[in-house]
């Protein structure tokens, strides 16, 4: 497996987790037609609702716009010769295809925070969905932006729709809620299917230069830290050695002696005594039988 390969496989795991196929993830990473959607999305805040033909690149747009910070090396480390990521957690980012959004229930909040709260939020293909009677869904969108900028989260929309059939469809307020967040954006000109092959293009999102160069820094930030650790445990041990050759070598190098026990001539005299009695002792009960040395 190629270095590209590698990394590659490491972040399908970790997009797969926001809501896409691994065909959505290949060809939003690769290199891609530059179109409106593109450029509009290349640095999007706020909330962007991008509108207009089929096949004018918005999915896919709008999937690479999400999906960009996962390519970012700073965010991930080598382990052995696999990719990690440096967080555990996935990343909090969401696709969500408009037509799921009609099958959340009314008041389901644990459904609904997801969509408040994820880091990026796309919502793909508006207009295909259902619309129930009661507006729900209509002012569930209509939350979705209002709660997302004033929780300061970008988020982005698309619809096959012209601006008229937009507003149509959900009223004037959305329409008014998302262009007071953020932009509106119509994607036109040809269908990518009939681009030529001469169009410009925009690269794709990681290269295999990029990568070698990647790992080349992180294996020499590895070897300074071993070194520095290394440095240190010198210092530490020549300082250890320091401080027991001070202390002298008899502290060293000899097992510490037990303390010796100064006795007087009576003391030795008076045990001399005891000796000689219980010596006598046993030999009257004993009579037959005299003690070895």
């Amino acid at each position: 497996m190629t270095e590209l390969e590698n990394f590659t496989a490491a972040v399908r795991l970790q997009a797969a987790q926001c809501g896409l196929t691994e065909v959505e993830i290949e060809e939003a990473s690769g290199a891609l037609i530059e179109t409106e959607a593109l450029r509009a999305m290349t640095d999007a805040g706020g909330s962007v609702l991008a509108i207009g033909e089929p096949g004018t690149g918005k999915t896919l747009a709008a999937i690479r716009w999400l999906i960009r910070p996962l390519y970012d090396l700073r965010d991930w480390y080598l382990g052995g010769d696999v990719w990690l990521p440096k967080h555990r957690k996935p990343w909090p980012f969401l696709f969500r295809p408009a037509k799921s959004l009609s099958r959340i229930a009314q008041y389901d909040e644990k459904a609904v925070e997801p969509l408040f709260s994820a880091a990026r939020l796309v919502v793909d293909d508006l207009g295909q969905e259902y619309l129930d009677k009661s507006g729900f869904l209509v002012s569930l969108i209509d939350e979705i932006v209002s709660e997302r900028h004033r929780r300061r989260l970008p988020t982005v929309m698309t619809a096959n729709l012209t601006a008229e059939e937009f507003q149509q469809r959900y009223g004037k307020r959305v329409v008014d809620r998302i262009a007071g967040t953020g932009r509106l954006v119509v994607c036109g000109g040809d269908s990518l299917r009939r681009k030529s092959a001469g169009a410009r293009t925009v690269p794709a999102l990681v290269a295999a230069d990029a990568l070698i160069e990647r790992r080349t820094e992180l294996a020499a930030a590895a070897a300074k830290v071993a070194a520095e650790h290394a440095k240190r445990l010198d210092a530490q041990e020549r300082a250890w050695m320091a401080e027991r050759v001070a202390r002298g070598p008899s502290r060293i190098l000899e097992p510490k002696s037990p303390p010796r026990v100064t006795m007087t001539e009576a003391e030795v005299q008076a045990r001399k005594d005891q000796i000689a009695r219980d010596l006598e002792e046993w030999r009257q009960r004993n009579p037959q039988t005299e003690p070895t040395s």
